[in-house]
């Protein structure tokens, strides 16, 4: 039996990229020798909760500042629901793990960390903090809070056996610390259980209006200010458009007021994978977007679903080179780098909707060769 402990931040009943991330992964490996263990800090209570089955075990704390628009805020409940999870784990009996997963942005993980019994530590990096804060101007290199940051960052890849990222061009940013600190690096790719999925064919239907939808976190690496601009763009050159989000994060209110005189925008909560795919099936434009701030490779959680639902897409992410040659060599929609040529698409799709609608319907078929449970699994576990 193989015992593998997963630290996410994001998990039940949370509903996010990074949670459906990890529910993918638990679910493809039911089947085989595996017994986890997953911690979160994403809970609904503000004290220890347990969950167990045969093979697997949820332990959960609430971090009561996890959406907090407030950084500071948002890292003093991290670092308090970790430690009552460390305090927890002092009295209890856990096994020796074969492996800890950690899923970062959080690198307070490193606090449990030090504590657990395990033999392997591997780190799948989201965002790369606070070099992320750093980029979008949140926070001042070598501050004090950089430094404070810092310190926990070195702290986490210092306990790693392997450490991967998102793309290719991240593992750029951990040459010098993998020189000093001696882990494996890698990258896995965000992956989804293909498994479960069938293929989707766009059923034809006369359009009066192109249906745009927004799926996931509008944050400041999203670029809110964009979002409204493209709102706008369309009404002004009035193209029969509506707009959908779903989803959370500290920016969606000041997208609302931006638009609240728009009456072709809607806005909904988080909801389970399987109504946001019946919307994705009824839209007919599929967008990403980070702000260019965003120096990172950063492979949103968004464009699987929207790949899996065989929609076209339209991506706009200035310093992406893995987003741009995913997208174009694929045949997945349209992307853009600078705001110019993101109008310019607009327009096309508007004018040529025929064409751009042929886009994106090999989607799912890209994500089973290449973003897949099992290809995630050669890598996390090559032994077995």
């Amino acid at each position: 039996m193989y015992n593998l402990c997963i630290l996410t931040s994001h998990f039940y009943p949370v509903k996010s990229s990074c949670s459906s991330l990890f529910r993918d992964l638990i679910k493809s490996l039911l089947n085989e020798n595996f017994k986890i263990t997953v911690i979160s800090i994403s809970g609904t209570e503000n004290k220890i909760r347990i969950i167990s089955t045969n093979k697997i075990k949820y332990i959960s704390i609430k971090n009561s500042h996890l959406k907090s628009k407030n950084n500071y805020l948002r890292a003093i409940g991290e670092i308090a629901a970790i430690l009552k999870i460390r305090s927890f784990y002092d009295k209890k009996d856990f096994p020796n793990f074969d492996q800890v997963i950690v899923y970062s942005p959080s690198i307070f993980w490193s606090i449990l960390l030090l504590k657990l019994k395990k033999k392997i530590v591997s780190i799948k990096l989201g965002d790369l903090y606070p070099k992320w804060l750093v980029d979008h101007k949140i926070i001042n290199k070598f501050s004090l809070n950089y430094l404070f940051l810092k310190f926990f960052e070195m702290l986490l890849y210092l306990q790693a056996d392997n450490i991967y990222v998102q793309t290719k061009k991240d593992i750029q940013y951990l040459i010098k610390y993998k020189k000093i600190l001696n882990f494996n690096d890698g990258v896995i790719y965000n992956w989804i259980n293909t498994k479960v999925l069938t293929e989707k064919k766009d059923k034809e239907k006369k359009r009066k209006y192109i249906r745009f939808i927004f799926l996931g976190v509008i944050g400041i690496a999203q670029d809110h200010k964009l979002l409204n601009k493209m709102i706008q763009f369309c009404n002004e050159q009035k193209f029969k458009s509506s707009f959908f989000f779903i989803g959370s994060g500290t920016e969606k209110e000041k997208l609302i007021n931006l638009t609240n005189k728009n009456n072709n925008v809607f806005f909904y909560s988080e909801m389970n994978i399987h109504e946001v795919d019946k919307i994705i099936e009824k839209c007919d434009v599929c967008i990403s977007t980070l702000s260019k701030n965003f120096y990172s490779e950063n492979f949103p959680g968004k464009i699987l679903r929207y790949m899996v639902n065989n929609k076209p897409i339209l991506a706009h992410s200035p310093n992406n080179f893995f987003l741009k040659n995913l997208i174009e060599k694929h045949s997945l929609g349209l992307f853009s780098s600078d705001e110019d040529q993101l109008f310019k698409n607009i327009s096309l799709i508007f004018s040529d909707f025929s064409s751009f609608k042929k886009k994106g319907k090999n989607g799912l078929s890209v994500v089973k060769n290449n973003f897949s449970c099992e290809n995630a699994k050669k890598i996390l576990f090559p032994e077995i």
